[in-house]
């Protein structure tokens, strides 16, 4: 069964990616050939194409339409081969890498079978390829929106990491754009400094002390009959 000009899967690369096609785990041939070291994707086609009366005894060999990429090129179909047919072609591709391949898999079909891998969903109409590229835009733009959110703190705390000697607890706040109160209660609550009943004032725990997260810095205060005081 072939899909026309469909996308392809958004998620490939150099891995045996589990995708799902008509509700069965598949994997994709260019991600075998890419796994099988083949320099011509194409090879691993024309490989399919000369046993497909094989193949189609271990079950139906579904396609995938692929659109042209961004550079140009004829549409395409992808063959999406499952367990009994990827192993049947690795072995025919004869590649040294074809025993390591074989094992990757069986441990990635074993994978999705228990559960601990989910499949790539592949779109089967032109409208589920549309809405599918349209939530990856979407997506993309969150991410871009975060990251430009979180830059001013990353670079407040390059600052903190690359700064020589150290700084009190309130200066670090101004760095990370926070307010001294919040960053005393965070390292409160997180196990850095704790207050002694009855003074003033915070002490690190000995543990942040020895790695060197913190440290403790006495300053002498002269008091008015003459004495001299210490925080």
């Amino acid at each position: 069964m072939a899909a026309q000009n469909m996308p392809p899967p958004t998620a490939h690369g150099n891995s045996l990616n589990i995708a799902a096609v008509q509700g069965e785990a598949r994997i994709r041939d260019l991600d075998l050939a890419a796994r099988l070291g083949f320099e011509r994707p194409r090879k691993i086609k024309e490989l399919i194409e000369r046993h497909m009366a094989a193949l189609l005894k271990m079950g139906v060999c579904p396609t995938v339409g692929r659109a042209s990429g961004p550079n140009g090129g004829r549409p395409t179909e992808d063959f999406y081969l499952n367990r009994k047919q990827a192993i049947f072609i690795t072995a025919k591709s004869e590649t040294p890498e074809a025993t390591d391949i074989t094992i990757e898999i069986i441990e990635r079909f074993d994978a999705y079978e228990r559960g601990s891998v989910q499949p790539i969903a592949i779109p089967q109409t032109l409208s589920e390829a549309l809405r599918l590229a349209a939530d990856q835009a979407d997506l993309i733009e969150r991410q871009k929106a975060q990251i430009a959110e979180a830059a001013p703190k990353m670079e407040a705390f390059d600052r903190i990491a690359k700064a020589d000697g150290s700084m009190c607890i309130t200066d670090a706040a101004k760095a990370l754009q926070v307010r001294p109160k919040y960053l005393f209660g965070f390292l409160r609550q997180n196990g850095w400094i704790y207050g002694r009943p009855g003074k003033a004032g915070d002490i690190a725990y000995q543990d942040k002390i020895k790695t060197g997260y913190l440290e403790h810095k006495v300053t002498t205060v002269a008091r008015t009959d003459g004495s001299e005081s210490r925080t």
